[in-house]
């Protein structure tokens, strides 16, 4: 009631009491709750509110001991990034080592013929070195003319001989590989001796046909054979 704002001084009949100047007028719980939301400022900075509203200078400046407003983030302000923890990328696993391989021999023109200077070129075999290969029968020539020539095939052996000589094996000792060779190529030759008895193209192409599938064959039994044999080496 007035009569009771009167007694407890929040009203002065008199007017001689005054307010203090610049603090706004909360005299009642309505205006306080008032002062307690948030209004706009007209230089767009963040209004205040709570027990800060009760500080706010009525001629638009603030005080000293005015609490400062508390900036916020604007809607349309992005947000500081979080801090990213870097993860350590995992390593790219080292490749195994890998056993060089032997080049591939170069080959031929079908019917073309080398000489001797000419084979030692494309192979690098030396001059000696082919004359111990030719004495022990590991690679043979033809004969043109009176002349020795070499064929594709006498190629890819004087290549694949270089490189035993050069790991230090003997030309002696490459002599195995060609009886192995003989043996193998007469065991063959057994095999396809009915067909080629027959004399007619069907039957020798045929014969052609299963010399070729078991050479090839036999090239992979051997090489199995020879892993076999090298496995306590090899693992």
């Amino acid at each position: 009631m007035i009569k009771d704002r009167i007694d407890s001084g929040e009203i002065d009949p008199t007017g001689e009491q005054l307010r203090p100047r610049g603090i706004r007028n909360v005299s009642s719980d309505e205006s306080r709750e008032h002062a307690l939301v948030a209004t706009p400022s007209d230089d767009g900075t963040e209004p205040a509110t709570g027990a800060a509203a009760l500080f706010v200078r009525t001629d638009g400046t603030r005080s000293e001991a005015d609490p400062a407003p508390v900036a916020r983030p604007s809607l349309f302000e992005p947000s500081p990034a979080a801090p990213t923890r870097s993860v350590a990328e995992p390593s790219a696993p080292t490749p195994p080592a890998t056993v060089e391989q032997t080049p591939a021999a170069p080959t031929l023109l079908p019917g073309v013929m080398l000489d001797a200077k000419d084979l030692c070129s494309m192979s690098g075999l030396t001059a000696g070195q082919l004359a111990e290969l030719i004495s022990y029968g590991v690679l043979a020539s033809d004969s043109v003319s009176g002349a020795s020539t070499y064929n594709d095939d006498a190629l890819a052996i004087a290549t694949n001989a270089k490189r035993f000589l050069d790991a230090g094996v003997d030309a002696r000792h490459l002599r195995g590989w060609r009886v192995a060779a003989e043996r193998e190529a007469g065991l063959l030759d057994q095999l396809v001796q009915p067909l080629l008895r027959q004399r007619n193209p069907e039957a020798r192409a045929q014969a052609i046909q299963q010399l070729i599938e078991l050479e090839a064959v036999g090239g992979r039994l051997r090489s199995a054979m020879m892993r076999e044999a090298l496995r306590s080496h090899m693992h």
